[in-house]
């Protein structure tokens, strides 16, 4: 920080996150802005918004001196980005629906649901090993390591091994 140019320290902004795993004290709070980043609900709502988010993030590069960061993203009158990412459609909504699925069924163990981060950090996995490779091979990888970023807690086992549980009960009832 410096002294602007009447000699005075400007004050700090200074930014706190939380995930709500503890209550924060009531005092504390009345002194705060409070921001609520919470993803949509609705399967297509967070499908887009997740897919806006890769193209702040991975933005398909123009030929300028620009920094990927420094890029200006850019809306139509709807507000629609007119901004692409340099991953392909069906890639994006793939990763969207999987964690979609995945928050689902955190939500039904009880346990804290996949996020954005988690969105983000598949993508990186993806951009950092298929980067320039065609969406077939991007979709392939992503179905082998899909299981390792969303599915954290116990109870969330592979695909697979839900729905041979699923398989072994129903035959179990008969």
């Amino acid at each position: 920080m410096g002294i602007d140019g009447q000699g005075k320290i400007p004050r700090p902004l200074v930014v706190i996150t939380t995930n709500e795993d503890r209550q924060l004290p009531g005092a504390f709070v009345r002194r705060c802005l409070v921001l609520d980043l919470s993803l949509p609900e609705k399967e297509s709502d967070l499908i887009e918004h997740l897919k806006e988010r890769a193209v702040h993030h991975f933005p398909l590069k123009e030929e300028t001196d620009q920094e990927e960061s420094d890029q200006e993203i850019k809306r139509d009158q709807h507000k629609r980005l007119l901004a692409k990412s340099r991953f392909d459609e069906r890639v994006l909504t793939e990763v969207a629906k999987q964690l979609y699925q995945d928050r689902q069924q955190a939500d039904a163990l009880g346990v804290t649901p996949p996020g954005q981060a988690e969105y983000l950090d598949i993508l990186r996995v993806l951009d950092r090993f298929v980067r320039n490779e065609a969406p077939e091979k991007q979709l392939a990888l992503l179905k082998e390591i899909q299981d390792f970023s969303f599915k954290k807690y116990p109870g969330m086992q592979r695909r697979e091994d839900t729905q041979n549980t699923a398989e072994v009960t129903e035959k179990s009832q008969e």
